[in-house]
């Protein structure tokens, strides 16, 4: 049984993201929306063995300077999560990323 999400939020993220395709625009927009914000930055998440599922993933979307994400034996993910981690900032600073016992996953789709 998968987790149920707000998919309101998350099309709200989908469209806010799409609207500021340019990292220089996303980040200007960022320090707009939140100009007293900390400078920190999530850097190494290992969610292992947790219930993250694709709509989960919109959440690391915005996260500035993920280096490493381990997702080692999470059963609720599929090729929509790698997809959402592709179009957001992840996509420049990820160079870590682990899966192991994900069954869901085509890998063949990501393979050069």
């Amino acid at each position: 049984m998968q987790p149920e999400f707000d998919e309101d939020k998350v099309e709200q993220l989908r469209k806010e993201y799409f609207l500021s395709k340019s990292i220089e625009k996303s980040e200007l927009a960022y320090d707009l929306r939140w100009p007293n914000a900390p400078k920190t930055y999530i850097v190494k998440v290992d969610a292992s063995d947790s219930a993250i599922a694709n709509p989960g993933f919109a959440y690391f979307r915005e996260c500035r300077q993920l280096d490493t994400l381990k997702l080692d034996f999470c059963d609720y993910f599929g090729d929509e999560a790698i997809r959402e981690l592709a179009l957001g900032r992840p996509a420049h600073t990820l160079t870590n990323l682990v899966a192991f016992c994900n069954f869901i996953l085509s890998f063949v789709k990501f393979r050069k």
